[in-house]
């Protein structure tokens, strides 16, 4: 309070203030979890800036903080001298909110050095703003210099509404924006009032918006239908706007606004890359899209090169009638990872498709062979696997494919974990050498058999192309765990690991309470010592994800902190380790043994003179 009075009084007019406030190299860019490689295969492909993800950001005491005093006293000075100093020492132009919680006043004060830094900024992330803090930062934004400009912006807007997302848009920092990722939640307003909105944005090339439960307000149905007639010709008319992603998540009716999408699509001549998800609609009978809007859409756009559905079949007419397809598509991603069956979508469109390069399928199977000779030149697949036959058959055809790079393999029930797919993963695994990512996941509620481990390990024992690889295995009381991480400590090929450790089929009769009984000492005595022997061999690594829900987060037993501090010692001595990430499940909190033990080692580390890696629990 003090500083900020000494502020107001003098406007930080002498130079010798200029020192505080010209930070060389202010890093406050984005801190987001890594992309593994099969991640980047796929979403590059739909995605322009595919490491820009809703629930990607890393917390850490590591990374600098908004200088938030500072702020209030640039407001205290009115000094906009000042102002235009602190940005320009800001890294790379780039803000990120993330880490921080600001009150109403910060807010201003934010507003207040902003309007006022004569800069174009790269990134703004403000993260989560309320309706009053939103308020109050668009007050600030008035009358700003037009050399005040901001190219890509990132926000998640709570409780709010029409007016005052419109107030957001219109200040030049944020007319002129380029890129746009948006989130509302809980917001009143008109999904495709909100749409044009940001539609007009005269620069807008990237249009990313999450609409969540908004309370839409009720509108005279020919206003509304005009609404969406003008969001349509908005969209076709669009010169420069090349990739729109649209999720809801609702209990309204959003089948207008997808249509006047669709044709809108249909029609215009830059969009590279649509994407729509509804996964699921919660009223009781939605009104469905209409005969031949899809159909259209394949048949007349020739810009389309990514194209990402998530539309539950009940949504969906009662038949696609796809004859002709002359969008030049490369990527094509159907379904979505929860809720909802796209089964009449799947077998409607793959029919008539040909020469993806890649095919994201989450929900419904699909024959192997139809694929590959449909698809010849397949880079990157996810494809769920609900038969051993199916597996096997995918498995043969790559033991001598050299075209796949990266594989996600969904298996959807215990019944496809047989002998037989075992082998002829073996089999791949040791013939193929082009495969370069693979995952394998296992259904929510299927077991996973402790013999599946031994074909994993002998196939990965041959293999020398893999440089990720993500699995889900059994958690079990013998030598195949110690077996499996001996092979990959040896795989110096293999960067990038992921392992989802699950209860053995043994607990299947097992109370909750009583899996985690079994295996939380099991987590501590047995893979955490397990991981840290893997990363004492293997010099390579560079990206690396453990995770077991199964354990008690309160448990602590004195040998267990000992496993632990070994562990952080390996991990900050790693000579290529950048990032590992220890997940216990949800809800928080974090154990506080995992949490308190890395604290009070990094309280007493010496540091070393590379980048610590980034650990996050």
């Amino acid at each position: 309070m003090c500083l900020r009075f000494v502020a107001s009084l003098t406007h930080l007019e002498h130079e010798s203030y200029q020192q505080y406030f010209n930070k060389q190299q202010l890093d406050l860019e984005c801190k987001r979890k890594p992309l593994f490689g099969f991640e980047t295969c796929h979403l590059s492909y739909f995605y322009q800036n595919p490491e820009i993800r809703e629930y990607g950001h890393i917390r850490s005491d590591n990374f600098e903080n908004v200088p938030i005093l500072l702020l209030q006293l640039l407001y205290e000075s009115q000094n906009t001298t000042l102002c235009q100093v602190l940005a320009q020492s800001i890294n790379n132009h780039s803000l990120c909110l993330d880490r921080e919680w600001l009150s109403l006043f910060d807010w201003l004060c934010l507003s207040y050095c902003i309007n006022n830094s004569n800069t174009t900024w790269n990134h703004l992330d403000l993260d989560l703003v309320s309706n009053q803090s939103l308020s109050v930062f668009t007050a600030g934004l008035t009358n700003n210099s037009l050399q005040t400009q901001c190219k890509r912006l990132e926000v998640e807007l709570y409780e709010s509404t029409d007016e005052l997302i419109h107030k957001l848009l219109q200040p030049s920092l944020l007319y002129n924006i380029q890129e746009c990722y948006c989130v509302l939640s809980y917001d009143q307003y008109v999904p495709c009032l909100v749409l044009l909105q940001f539609l007009n944005l005269p620069r807008l090339k990237i249009l990313h918006l999450i609409m969540d439960r908004p309370a839409i307000p009720t509108v005279d149905n020919t206003y509304y239908t005009d609404k969406c007639t003008e969001l349509e010709k908005c969209i076709e008319m669009n010169s420069k706007l090349q990739e729109m992603k649209i999720e809801y998540y609702g209990k309204n009716e959003i089948t207008s606004t997808i249509i006047s999408v669709i044709r809108g699509v249909t029609r215009n001549k830059t969009i590279t890359s649509l994407t729509i998800h509804v996964p699921y609609a919660r009223l009781a009978h939605p009104p469905p899209l209409p005969d031949g809007v899809i159909e259209q859409l394949l048949k007349d756009n020739n810009t389309l090169l990514a194209l990402s559905l998530n539309i539950p079949d009940r949504l969906l007419p009662s038949s696609l009638n796809i004859v002709e397809v002359n969008t030049p598509l490369t990527a094509l991603e159907i379904g979505g990872r929860r809720w909802s069956s796209s089964e009449l979508m799947t077998s409607s469109l793959l029919p008539h498709i040909k020469g993806l390069h890649c095919l994201i399928l989450h929900r419904d199977p699909y024959p192997p062979h139809l694929l590959f000779l449909s698809h010849p030149s397949l880079h990157t697949l996810t494809l769920p696997l609900d038969t051993a036959e199916s597996a096997i058959k995918l498995f043969t055809i790559l033991q001598t494919n050299t075209t796949l790079k990266a594989l996600s393999g969904k298996i959807k029930e215990e019944r496809v974990y047989t002998s037989s797919m075992g082998t002829s993963l073996q089999d791949m695994l040791t013939q193929n050498q082009t495969l370069k990512y693979l995952e394998i996941n296992h259904g929510r509620y299927s077991d996973i058999p402790s013999s599946f481990l031994s074909f994993l390990t002998t196939g990965l024992r041959h293999n020398t192309s893999l440089q990720q690889l993500s699995v889900s295995i059994p958690l079990i009381q013998n030598e195949e765990i110690r077996t499996f991480i001996n092979v990959i400590s040896q795989k110096n090929n293999l960067t990038e690991l992921k392992v989802n450790f699950q209860p053995d089929q043994s607990y299947s009769n097992c109370s909750w309470e009583e899996i985690k009984q079994i295996m939380t000492p099991l987590f501590y005595e047995k893979v955490l010592p397990a991981v840290t022997n893997m990363l004492q061999s293997h010099t390579t690594i560079r990206l690396l994800r453990i995770e077991c829900r199964y354990i008690n987060k309160e448990s602590s037993q004195p040998n267990w902190i000992e496993l632990v501090q070994h562990l952080y010692e390996t991990i900050f001595i790693h000579p290529s380790l950048e990032y590992i990430e220890i997940y216990t499940g949800y809800p928080p909190p974090t154990p506080p043994l995992l949490k308190d033990t890395l604290k009070d080692y990094k309280r007493t580390m010496i540091k070393p003179h590379k980048p610590l890696p980034i650990v996050d629990i």
